[in-house]
């Protein structure tokens, strides 16, 4: 039902803009919620559409208060099932409860005078489990509403102490000693034994309210000056918390509280990352590492270090001692807790008398960028050392705290094996603004059922408009094709992925629901170049049924972002529905004349405007001689031919609107699987080309099966002269040598002039024509003085890995 209502909204869309623009030709137009949305596998919690349809990306703040966001968070619950964020109870005047988290500070809460004091009690749910570093509580203080004068708060993490009730370990966290007459008290916390905060990076820039220990401050600057990339301890102020309770201690019947704040350390990103794309991975001993993303103490990893690695494993990673995770985006990070279970939290009362995993473990981050192996290319990120004292046995919850740095994977890995098994249960993530890449893609489009009148289209144009700040940026790419097909993922009733035969092998009542996606058929282009310019013309194959975009929003910056006011596809009809095209002969001999023939099969209608022109494009094209064109059967004289760069177009003397065509032409080819591509344009549509498609599988392609187990890559070394006089005289005063490079793709030939002595005397930069090398020297050495007269030797070189890359020649001047 979901795919009917998009074609319908994009025809309209198609429609309102193609009546508005008719010199321009048809856009399909992306600039407001309903298209966004509609088209737009958009990542929620980082792509945000502002009230103008503006497309942009969600910013991540520090200092945040996590009640004022907590109803959009949800979680489970032993009694109440599926609950959201907000007040959890009241157990005196219910209905006015929320008006302690409705952000006005004029509003309250009074308890119900008729009411006891024991259930003057209010409790607060964050929705998921928070890194907080301050309670605030603002009072009214007014005729008939005043300050509590006598009250407890108390705070939980979250963790379910009871398998079927709601009950949490509660503990307090500040208590009124004398009455209290003030309109705001404010609190932070203390350190616990299982705390600990350590810097990275000790010029990590981060602000002194991070920290308030004089002695940390004298750390972290002695750090800094001695340039540490180690740790350095700091005193930690913060506690997690997942809900908040409030006694009131003294029955005042003008007591009132207007406004309770919970001040977090800031956005975890961590939070919804599956939403977002997100991707784990994990061995066999670190399991269910999305436990730690999901803000709920409730759930957990298991990181099980039960045997020797070097006794039965052979190291860690070997031991399945690891995970990994794909965030699905790019973020701006410069802070990262770590939650592992403590002894007796929660249900269980397991011993935990050694360390969290071992001693230590190392943390990598990458931003994505790969190496020449294609592998991802990791840098340390944090590294956590073998704990030095007995003391470190019960540290628990680790804050980290770093220079911003890009990061979309995480690997975890352990140190070292001594035998326990723990529970890490939360890893937050914050950021200090905007995150640094997110990639969305559009469904697949077809412009012909859009348009409504199911004819081909050929796309034009790109174009777009953005706000880009310093710093910003954006990236479009685009793919296209004819087939599609489907891919099948299987669960079971508890929804764990299973295979197919599996699914099918299982009782029907453990059988759950199987997922279809729609994946691109074997004909479909790779993903583009980047469009630079708007109006760019378009880069993919046109016509075919479908076509994708992808459109990247970057920034170098956390401070700023892209701001993305639209995207259009500029399209018109096709000139031919269909054009299909082959080669012949299949193979030839490298370097060789070969007489070729492509034969085009256009599939022409009444409402078709046909072509005039035809373009090859012939990889590493030099010359084409002997061209003869037929279009029905008759030779025809093309008006013109041009040659430039690696194509050959030809201008027809009349519009092609049904005839098979045939153009037979002599050249030479040097690269093995050699594409011979096609398109086809009128001159009354100047600057509009459409694409031919292989009339069947791999039909454009000529292979060079010599080429492929020779040895030879340089062919048709030419020398102008074996002697040359550089002496100004316009006689013979330049020696020039060509050559043919075979295999050309990646190489950088060069050309060196030596002395008898092996001594290099010059090195000369070649000219590149078509699939020709052509090097010149004017006599002069490294330093722009004539040589010397006498014998030098040329030394060749292909720069290749394989193969016969070097030969030498001599050469003599004379003055």
């Amino acid at each position: 039902m979901r795919l009917y209502k998009k074609i319908a909204l994009l025809v309209g869309i198609v429609l309102s803009i193609a009546s508005s623009q008719p010199v321009r030709g048809d856009l399909l137009t992306f600039a407001d919620s309903e298209s966004w949305q509609a088209v737009w596998e958009l990542k929620p919690g980082l792509t945000v559409i502002n009230e103008d349809g503006h497309l942009g990306l969600v910013k991540f703040k520090k200092d945040i208060n996590a009640l004022e966001d907590a109803h959009l968070f949800s979680h489970d619950s032993n009694e109440r099932g599926e609950v959201v964020g907000g007040v959890w109870s009241a157990l005196s005047n219910e209905a006015d409860a929320q008006l302690i988290i409705d952000g006005d500070k004029t509003t309250y809460w009074r308890p119900d005078g008729d009411d006891s004091i024991n259930q003057w009690i209010v409790q607060f749910d964050l929705g998921r489990s928070v890194l907080v570093k301050e309670i605030r509580l603002h009072f009214p203080d007014e005729e008939g509403a005043h300050p509590f004068r006598q009250f407890s708060v108390f705070t939980a993490t979250g963790a379910q102490v009871s398998v079927r009730e709601d009950l949490f370990r509660f503990e307090p966290v500040f208590r009124t000693t004398k009455p209290n007459t003030d309109s705001l008290v404010s609190f932070g916390f203390s350190s616990d034994v299982e705390d600990t905060t350590r810097v990275v990076d000790g010029s990590s820039g981060l602000a002194d309210s991070d920290f308030q220990t004089a002695a940390f401050k004298a750390n972290t600057a002695a750090g800094a000056q001695q340039k540490v990339t180690g740790l350095v301890e700091a005193n930690s102020q913060w506690k997690m918390i997942q809900y908040v309770r409030i006694l009131v201690e003294e029955k005042q019947l003008d007591g009132a509280l207007a406004e309770l704040e919970v001040i977090a350390v800031g956005d975890n990103i961590g939070i919804g990352v599956e939403g977002r794309g997100a991707t784990f991975v994990n061995g066999s001993r670190a399991t269910d590492p999305l436990f730690w993303f999901d803000g709920n103490l409730n759930t957990f990893g298991v990181i099980e270090v039960h045997q020797q690695f070097t006794e039965s494993r052979g190291s860690a990673f070997d031991g399945g001692l690891w995970w990994q995770v794909d965030l699905g985006a790019t973020y701006w990070v410069d802070d990262v807790f770590m939650y592992w279970q403590k002894p007796g939290e929660r249900l269980s009362q397991f011993r935990l008398d050694g360390n969290n995993a071992g001693t230590g473990y190392n943390f990598f981050s990458s931003d994505g960028t790969r190496t020449l192996s294609g592998d991802i290319d990791y840098d340390e990120w944090i590294f956590e050392p073998e704990w030095t004292n007995s003391r470190e046995q019960f540290k628990r919850h680790f804050r980290y705290l770093f220079k911003p740095r890009k990061v979309r994977h995480i690997f975890w890995l352990a140190l070292h094996d001594l035998g326990w098994r723990s529970h890490p249960m939360e890893f937050n993530m914050f950021s200090p603004g905007y995150p640094a890449e997110v990639v969305m893609r559009s469904d697949f489009l077809n412009l012909g059922d859009l348009a409504g009148d199911g004819q081909p289209k050929v796309i034009k144009a790109i174009h777009w408009d953005a706000d880009l700040p310093p710093g910003a940026r954006i990236e479009l790419r685009t793919r296209s094709g004819n087939e599609q097909g489907e891919s099948y993922t299987f669960f079971n009733k508890i929804g764990e992925l299973v295979t197919e035969e599996k699914w099918n092998s299982s009782p029907k009542v453990l059988r759950g629901r199987i997922d279809t996606t729609v994946v691109v058929g074997e004909d479909w282009s790779a993903w583009s170049n980047e469009y630079k310019l708007s109006g760019e013309t378009f880069k993919s194959d046109s016509p075919r049924r479908f076509v994708q975009m992808e459109l990247i929003l970057a920034t170098e910056d956390y401070n700023v972002a892209p701001l993305v006011r639209s995207v259009s596809l500029e399209y018109v009809d096709a000139l031919v529905n269909g054009a299909r095209g082959t080669i012949t002969p299949r193979s030839a001999k490298p370097n060789e004349d070969t007489r070729f023939t492509y034969t085009l099969w256009p599939e022409v209608t009444a409402d078709n405007s046909g072509f005039d022109k035809m373009r090859f494009v012939l990889p590493d094209l030099l010359r084409v001689d002997e061209i003869d064109l037929t279009v029905g059967g008759q030779p025809v004289a093309p008006t013109a031919t041009n040659i430039e760069a690696d194509s050959l177009t030809l201008s027809l003397p009349e519009t092609v609107t049904g005839d098979s065509v045939q153009v037979s032409f002599t050249t030479r080819l040097i690269r093995n699987a050699a594409v011979i591509e096609l398109d086809l344009a009128s001159s009354e549509s100047p600057g509009l080309w459409q694409d031919v498609e292989p009339a069947s599988r791999r039909s454009n392609v000529v292979l060079l099966p010599d080429l492929a187990t020779s040895d030879k890559l340089i062919d048709e070394l030419q020398l102008s002269s074996q002697v040359f006089t550089p002496n100004g005289d316009g006689i013979n005063d330049e020696f020039k040598l060509s050559f043919v490079l075979l295999k050309a793709d990646g190489f950088d030939p060069s050309l060196q002039i030596l002395d008898l002595a092996g001594r290099v005397v010059a090195s000369l930069q070649a000219e590149i024509v078509g699939p020709a090398r052509r090097f010149s020297w004017d006599g002069a050495n490294s330093s722009g003085k004539k040589v010397q007269p006498g014998v030098y030797l040329l030394r060749i070189d292909a720069n290749a890995d394989s193969g016969d890359a070097t030969q030498f020649r001599t050469i003599s001047v004379a003055y």
